[in-house]
Order: C-alpha cells, then sequence, then structure tokens
C-alpha cells in the first residue's frame, strides 16, 4: 500500500506542479477546437468530482479508523457513476468522444472516434496511469519469478487505497488540461488565427478565451441518478 502510494504522489506532484509539462501536440490544428474545449471542460468537471469523492472517504476513514481500499466493485459502483455523471453535465454531443485505458500489461488502449489530436490528448492523459503500471511491474519483477508471474494476472493497483487510486487519476486529468492548454497557447499563435480563437498579443503567454467552459448542466433527479453519494 505504501508503494502505490508514493508513486501516486509523485505522478500528482509532477502534474500538477508541471516539472513534466506535455508538450503541445502538432497534430492538432483548427478543426479540433471543439474536441479540445470540450476535453478540457469535462477534465475539469472530473477533477472536482474526484475532490468530492476523496472528501467523503477522508470523512468516512477518520469515522472508522481503516483506510477505505481500492477494489473495482467498489469504483465503479461507488465513483465512477458520480465521475462520468459530473462530466455529462459539460460535455458537448457535437464533440468527438473517444476513451482511453491503461491495461495490466502498462500498455494504453484507445477507443472510439479518435482523431490524431485526440489521440495525443488521451495519451496524455494515460501517460500517467503507464507510470503508476511500470513502477508495479518493475517492484514485481523485484520480488522474484513467482512474485513477477503472479502479477500477469493482477491488477496493477492491487494494495491502493481509493484515495491513492482517484489522486491518481486527478494528476492524470491535470496532465491531460496542461497538454490540451499547450494547445491552445500553440494554435492562438496561428497567422491567421484559427476562427474563434483570439490571436496571442505580443508578451507573456496567456491563457487563451476559449477555455471558459459552459456553465454546468443539472445533475438528474437522485431518484434517476447512478451516482450514490450526492
Amino acid at each position: 500500500m505504501k508503494r502505490i502510494h508514493r508513486v501516486a504522489c509523485v505522478a500528482l506532484f509532477l502534474a500538477f506542479a508541471g516539472a513534466a509539462p506535455a508538450h503541445a501536440g502538432p497534430s492538432c490544428g483548427c478543426g479540433d477546437l471543439a474536441d479540445l474545449r470540450n476535453r478540457l471542460c469535462e477534465a475539469r468537471a472530473a477533477i472536482s468530482e474526484y475532490t468530492r469523492q476523496i472528501t467523503m472517504i477522508r470523512a468516512q476513514e477518520s469515522r472508522t479508523g481503516t483506510p477505505v481500499m481500492y477494489t473495482v466493485p467498489r469504483y465503479k459502483e461507488h465513483v465512477q457513476p458520480c465521475v462520468q455523471e459530473a462530466i455529462n453535465q459539460v460535455t458537448d454531443a457535437a464533440a468527438h468522444r473517444p476513451s482511453a485505458d491503461t491495461d495490466n500489461a502498462c500498455r494504453i488502449n484507445l477507443k472510439g472516434d479518435l482523431t490524431a489530436c485526440l489521440k495525443e490528448t488521451l495519451t496524455a492523459h494515460e501517460s500517467i496511469h503507464v507510470t503508476v503500471c511500470k513502477k508495479w511491474e518493475d517492484d514485481r519483477s523485484k520480488e522474484g519469478f513467482f512474485a513477477e508471474l503472479r502479477g500477469k494476472f493482477s491488477d496493477f493497483r492491487e494494495g491502493t487505497t481509493m484515495i491513492d487510486l482517484l489522486n491518481e487519476e486527478r494528476a492524470a486529468y491535470q496532465t491531460e488540461i496542461n497538454h490540451v492548454r499547450n494547445d491552445l497557447a500553440r494554435l492562438s499563435r496561428n497567422m491567421p488565427p484559427c476562427p474563434g480563437l483570439p490571436a496571442e498579443p505580443p508578451g507573456p503567454p496567456r491563457i487563451p478565451t476559449i477555455e471558459a467552459c459552459p456553465p454546468p448542466r443539472p445533475r438528474p433527479d437522485p431518484a434517476d441518478s447512478k451516482c450514490k453519494h450526492r
């Protein structure tokens, strides 16, 4: 548990502190602005919901004196529906909406309606999960042949607390935001500028105004919501 906690904290520090900023993706062009904005707004909504879930879990741990450990059913039942619901409230239905995950072999799997630009964006996000996975893989190999073999059939987040995992997810989404902001800043320097994206004036880099996200739509009625922790 302590091992994974350290890895997640390192990833979180790098992503939030900007120690290893993502480079702007050269595949993104003016036609990708709507997708970039959508990913940025979804990522912000996800981070906000993960933060809310962490606050609730910490309160539970304070009451019980026991850490809440990660399990796939616990995450899928108690956390994932709430995060997805928060994302859905800001999603642009007209934007491309691919998905990605990192498997237990530390491979990134990209799915859905994927553009070259979004491939780079999702890969930036998943790079945090790959870092955690590879550390888990390295530790297994140092423990001997049978531990390494057993690890091939295990979840690379085994032994992780829920808070560790949610911090890892926040780090991944923040890395994605950093990547998108770099793309937007690069596109704002285009001459002529992309339609709908103001040209960047001389002087220090600024945040392009396209980053403004729409106000979240109302969440479903609690009776119709899959999120059990509203």
